[in-house]
């Protein structure tokens, strides 16, 4: 029998990340990102301006990160069951999901980097801080084909009692599609999709934010669900009423 409760705690890691990710980076100060139209002396006051606290945000916000890694997949099981023999989508979610993880942590590792050092050349700490940001936001390919498999998934679910209900998919779908102006804040150093903009920034972090409580709750319940109907499939049947004794020959 598979076991549950590891499987639920992987699935509740994705209720426990963005809060501790949003708490750190918020609090240390590297979220919301300093504009990409400051100056470089703009950008390296900024990290060495309390910069301990910034290493620890970063780092705390990287540990935070990869706890996506056990939901993306817990996601993953709950998808092999629908799929079958052929789980495509499944293996599609997973190796893009993990992608999304690796995107997500080593922006986070570069912010640190650009803190360490309060002394460098402010050219260099500008050219860190581009880096992170352009590599924490730009990268939507795995955010969007891991939604996108994961929505083709539930739609193709053909049990009588789906594992996922229809609106994830739909959801995935557009919590996807919010990604894709990303792709256009290498143009912009200003403005809505310039790295600290709304387009570019705030949407995109406020519905992967909401991807992963949705997805963490409802693969909660897909996995009670599942338990429910392995216990009912367990069951013995009702006992047959006991048939009476035998009628000896001859007798009517």
């Amino acid at each position: 029998m598979p076991n549950r409760r590891l499987q639920i705690a992987c699935a509740a890691a994705g209720l426990v990340a963005p809060l501790v990710a949003l708490a750190a980076l918020f609090g240390s100060g590297l979220f919301p990102p300093e504009p990409a139209n400051r100056t470089a002396a703009e950008i390296a006051s900024f990290y060495a301006h309390h910069g301990d606290l910034k290493i620890a945000g970063a780092f705390i916000g990287f540990c935070a990160v990869s706890l996506a890694a056990p939901l993306v997949a817990v996601i993953g099981l709950r998808l092999f069951r629908i799929e079958g023999r052929h789980p495509i989508a499944s293996f599609v979610q997973i190796v893009s999901g993990a992608a999304t993880v690796v995107f997500l942590s080593i922006p986070l590792l570069i912010m640190l980097v650009a803190a360490f050092r309060p002394d460098r050349a402010p050219d260099t700490t500008q050219a860190l801080h581009d880096l992170a940001w352009i590599l924490f936001l730009i990268p939507v390919g795995p955010f969007i084909l891991q939604n996108t498999a994961i929505a083709v998934a539930i739609l193709r679910d053909r049990h009588p009692r789906p594992v996922y209900p229809r609106w994830v998919a739909w959801a995935n779908l557009v919590i996807a599609a919010s990604f894709v102006p990303d792709a256009l804040l290498g143009f912009f150093k200003s403005g809505a999709f310039a790295y600290q903009g709304a387009v570019a920034f705030w949407i995109p972090t406020v519905t992967y934010g909401l991807w992963l409580n949705i997805m963490a709750i409802t693969t909660i319940r897909a996995i009670r669900a599942e338990a429910r109907e392995d216990a009912e499939a367990a069951a013995p049947t009702e006992a047959a009423p006991a048939a009476g004794p035998p009628v000896p020959a001859g007798v009517s």
